[in-house]
Formats: C-alpha cells, sequence, structure tokens
C-alpha cells in the first residue's frame, strides 16, 4: 500500500498516515493512564475497606501478621500501578 518516497499508491502523502498513528497512540496511552489510576484506586479503597470493615481481627497472631504482609503487598503493587500511570501522564 505504502510505496517508497513518501506516496501512497492512491496519490496521497504518508505524512497523514504517520498523524494518524501518533493521535492513535497517544489516545490509547492517555485511556490506558485513566484505566490504571481507576484501577489503582479501585484496588486501594476495596483493600482498605475490605480490612477495615470486614476482615476479623480477633484471630490468631499469625494470621493477622500474615494478612498485615499480604495488605503491605497489596498496597504497594497499587502504588506501582499507580505510579505507572503518572509515567504514561509524563510521556
Amino acid at each position: 500500500m505504502i510505496k517508497r518516497g513518501g506516496v501512497t499508491e492512491r496519490g496521497g502523502d504518508t505524512a497523514s498516515l504517520a498523524g494518524g498513528k501518533r493521535v492513535l497512540r497517544k489516545s490509547l496511552r492517555g485511556l490506558s493512564r485513566i484505566a490504571l489510576t481507576y484501577l489503582a484506586f479501585l484496588g486501594f479503597i476495596a483493600c482498605a475497606g475490605y480490612y477495615v470493615l470486614i476482615f476479623d481481627w480477633h484471630i490468631s497472631a499469625t494470621a493477622t501478621a500474615l494478612h498485615i504482609a499480604l495488605m503491605i503487598v497489596a498496597i504497594a503493587a497499587l502504588i506501582g500501578i499507580y505510579g505507572i500511570a503518572e509515567k504514561l501522564r509524563s510521556a
């Protein structure tokens, strides 16, 4: 479809094709940033809500320590996801 010299078979300029790809790439980057930010926020609220409202803290110390470790890992992963979203924002 694209010939050498920057001209397509129909006589159009290949610069317009590159511009369309650039717009598509920017749009997808923006949508993925919004999706990752939403995922991080939703995960943080779900994690915090579970441990504040639902989790039974009156269990053995070992099980409580395990749940605290899992909560720290989950929150660290969510912060990482949010960090990726912010990098997409600045890119």
